[in-house]
């Protein structure tokens, strides 16, 4: 089951996620219904640049087996768009673009422009240890 969120709820999936890691088990928060169907504009959202989003619009990488040589190359002008360095928000978006394998190099192409804003997170996140199991 694939479940999509809304961009503007990234933020605070990924709270939920840390504090659940850390064993906060965190309670259901009430549903907010009144957003339901409408466009909601954060400053997050609006700090992540069109190159990044438009990427992203397209979903995870599908696995070599089934993609299209149109979807690579679409997907492969997208993505030289991108320049760095990249924010931490969209470095997050475009983690959200792997998909089950490398897709004909631009998972690894992505990864590259997500590296550097990630790293330093994740060494505060881990203390600075090495090979942590996440």
């Amino acid at each position: 089951m694939q479940v999509c969120f809304p961009v503007y709820d990234l933020a605070e999936i990924l709270h939920r996620i840390e504090r659940y890691e850390a064993g906060d088990l965190v309670a259901a928060a009430p549903t907010d219904w009144t957003t339901v169907g409408r466009s909601r504009r954060t400053a997050m959202e609006s700090a992540i640049r069109s190159t990044v989003r438009d990427l992203f619009e397209l979903g995870r990488f599908p696995a070599e087996d089934v993609i299209s040589q149109e979807d690579i190359e679409e997907r492969e002008r997208r993505l030289d768009r991108i320049t760095s360095p990249v924010s931490d928000e969209e470095a997050r978006l475009l983690v959200g673009c792997f998909g089950v394998d490398d897709c004909y190099g631009l998972a690894w192409t992505s990864s590259s422009q997500v590296s550097s804003p990630i790293r330093p997170a994740a060494a505060a996140r881990t203390g600075g240890r090495r090979n942590v199991r996440w």
